[in-house]
């Protein structure tokens, strides 16, 4: 949560909670605005309490503008708010991440997933991909999830399977301008259905090659440069002919209009017509 005051003489902040349940804590501030933020379904993350619908609830309505990077959360808090003040404004790319290029593009380079290793992340898929393009490198790079940790395993027992360890921000440019192309191999979930992935713009500032599985609206509504699997066959067929340079279609432009920089320029320029 953080707040900040208008100028020097103003004596309530504008509040910008990005976590529903530290909503009530910034409303006991008394702010000139409370913003609520909404990056993922709190309801659905495993080990959420039964109650976490009636916190999501109650913060919706409490706060005086929310925002949201999920199309799905966007149109059900519209409709708990009846429209009022509700913004959707999508995720983004560090702008510094667009000087990199990838490196090999042939079908020597990587199949590359970056990103933390969840229960979201369609493992069996990922085995079937592995098994059908033995001569292809697969690298998935990220922490892990406790849970994952015995199914990974077994992964990694197929030899042109990597699993590497989380890296640093300032290294996501040299991690992926290692891959031939992108995977977002989620399982369709409660949770995915409002995730809008980070790794998709970042994937798209070195314009890779971006193969998903149709998880969420917030990547479907890419199709027409990002690849949106429906089905275990279709997905790998994709890859195969993505590594192949077969279909090849630039994301480049998701990451050049989507820059951390413009996202914040919009969240300004809103709060400012909000009468913050």
């Amino acid at each position: 949560m953080s707040a900040r005051w208008l100028d020097a003489t103003a004596a309530r902040p504008v509040v910008v909670a990005s976590d529903v349940f530290l909503v009530a804590a910034g409303a006991a501030l008394h702010p000139l605005r409370l913003v609520l933020d909404v990056c993922d379904d709190p309801r659905a993350f495993p080990g959420a309490p039964p109650w976490t619908d009636e916190v999501f609830r109650g913060a919706v309505r409490m706060a005086d503008i929310v925002t949201t990077s999920s199309q799905t959360l966007y149109e059900e808090i519209r409709e708990l708010r009846r429209s009022a003040s509700v913004y959707y404004i999508p995720n983004g790319v560090r702008a510094e991440l667009l000087r990199f290029q990838p490196v090999d593009k042939s079908s020597r380079g990587k199949i590359g997933y970056l990103g933390y290793i969840g229960p979201w992340l369609d493992l069996p898929l990922i085995d079937e991909l592995a098994a059908a393009l033995r001569d292809r490198p697969v690298e998935l790079t990220g922490p892990v999830d406790p849970s994952m940790a015995a199914p990974l395993s077994r992964l990694s027992t197929r030899a042109n399977v990597c699993i590497k360890p989380a890296v640093a921000e300032n290294e996501v440019g040299r991690v992926l301008a290692g891959l031939a192309v992108g995977i977002i191999p989620f399982r369709e979930s409660p949770l995915t259905r409002a995730v809008n992935p980070n790794k998709l713009y970042e994937y798209a500032a070195l314009d890779l090659p971006i193969v998903t599985t149709a998880f969420s609206p917030d990547v479907v509504g890419f199709d027409s440069c990002v690849d949106v699997c429906r089905s275990t066959p279709e997905f790998v067929a994709t890859v195969r002919a993505r590594c192949d340079g077969i279909g090849l279609r630039s994301t480049r432009w998701i990451a050049e209009t989507h820059t951390w920089a413009s996202i914040a320029q919009r969240f300004a320029a809103l709060l400012t017509e909000e009468g913050c």
